[in-house]
């Protein structure tokens, strides 16, 4: 059995009690404490507890699929044939075993078979949407507590809540929420303290809270046509290199958000024309993971993103986080920022560069402004202590 950290521990003890009594559960975990570790010996323990019992994994993406059986396989190894995935883009439809993880995507059009200690656990649990507005996570979860009475929940996520709904626990949202409140916090200022996580600082470049003020506002997030074109001005693609050299104390893991493909080619060629070797990856592109290894290979300085490497993406090198994307979702605010704070040897911290007024809009990233729309209060169900009494 793997030793867990202090933190873990506690959080599987309470994870693990609440589920004997309650419906979902939800914890949160900070970008790189080890979240999947954490319930991955929740689905250990509850096969043992449980023997003919069945459990289902739900992610998004397929990488959050693989990285899930790979970490299940290390903290329960005896397990690894009681294991099957559910994800068409992975050539992968097998909902035999006990343990089926797999892409919300595949699930939502699967019967999964009946028992009488079924565990649904949600990965990046945020996903799911409110109560009202249907979509396949919701549609998934009602077709399991109608075949499964006494049906366990459990959500994972570091950020528990969406743009255009607030928290996605207490009663205040105002879609309605799954999870009736936060079971646990691991505070990551916790872990950056006791070393568990690399602590951060944060730098500001350009001000442009004058031009953002101008961008239209759509379903709660910037435009993104009119975010395109303000980004692709010449004097904010050359703020971003300048920022770099002038900040970047010639940090040589560098990822950038982007905010679309345009913008993220017209970065790679203002770095590379500096003098500084860069790439970018999305998601409509092949030859993706060649680019991947040769960052981590050190071959590239500077990688940038558009939203392909917020989520399921672990590359603890990285020591320049570069926010050239300004957003209204906190939770991408806290997922970007988290690309950069796992430990490495030889790395006492990160520095964040951000271009793009996000700290201003969101403040802390332990603790971001979240917004909740009209038809909620305001306010979301005190968080549950980080440890039982």
């Amino acid at each position: 059995m793997l030793n867990l950290r202090p933190y873990q521990t506690d959080a599987l003890a309470t994870v693990m009690a609440d589920l004997e009594q309650e419906a979902a559960v939800l914890l949160q975990a900070p970008t790189g404490s080890g979240k999947t570790i954490i319930f991955a010996e929740v689905i250990r323990r509850w096969l043992g507890l449980n023997p003919g019992g069945r459990v289902t994994v739900v992610a998004h993406r397929q990488e959050l699929i693989t990285q899930a059986r790979d970490k299940i396989v290390k903290v329960w190894p005896e397990g690894a044939e009681s294991i099957g995935l559910a994800c068409a883009s992975l050539g992968a439809v097998d909902i035999q075993p006990p343990v089926v993880i797999g892409s919300i995507q595949t699930l939502a059009r699967r019967s999964l078979l009946e028992s009488e200690h079924q565990l649904l656990i949600i990965d990046e649990a945020h996903h799911i949407p409110g109560d009202n507005s249907g979509g396949q996570y919701r549609g998934l979860v009602k077709d399991l507590m109608a075949k499964t009475p006494g049906l366990r929940i459990l959500g994972v996520t570091a950020t528990p809540f969406r743009l255009g709904h607030g928290y996605i626990y207490g009663q205040d949202a105002k879609d309605g929420n799954i999870f009736p409140k936060l079971n646990f916090k691991i505070e990551l200022a916790d872990l950056m303290a006791d070393g568990y996580l690399a602590p951060f600082r944060a730098r500001e470049g350009l001000a442009m809270a004058e031009d953002l003020k101008r961008i239209k506002i759509t379903r709660g997030e910037y435009d993104q046509r009119q975010l395109n074109d303000l980004l692709l001005r010449r004097v904010h693609i050359e703020s971003a290199v300048e920022a770099y050299e002038k900040f970047g104390e010639k940090r040589n893991k560098v990822l950038v958000f982007a905010v679309s493909i345009e913008h993220a080619k017209k970065l790679a060629e203002a770095f590379n024309i500096a003098g500084h070797r860069a790439a970018s990856v999305h998601s409509q592109m092949s030859g993706r993971e060649e680019i991947l290894v040769d960052f981590e290979a050190g071959d590239l300085k500077i990688l940038i993103n558009i939203g392909v490497l917020t989520e399921g993406w672990d590359s603890p090198a990285v020591n320049l986080v570069l926010l050239c994307r300004p957003t209204k979702s906190a939770a991408l605010f806290v997922q970007m920022i988290g690309r950069g704070s796992r430990p490495y040897p030889g790395k006492t911290n990160f520095l964040v560069l951000d271009l793009a007024e996000n700290f201003k809009t969101h403040g802390d990233p332990a603790e971001p402004r979240v917004v909740v729309p009209a038809g909620g209060d305001g306010k979301a169900t005190k968080p549950a202590p980080t440890a039982r009494p």
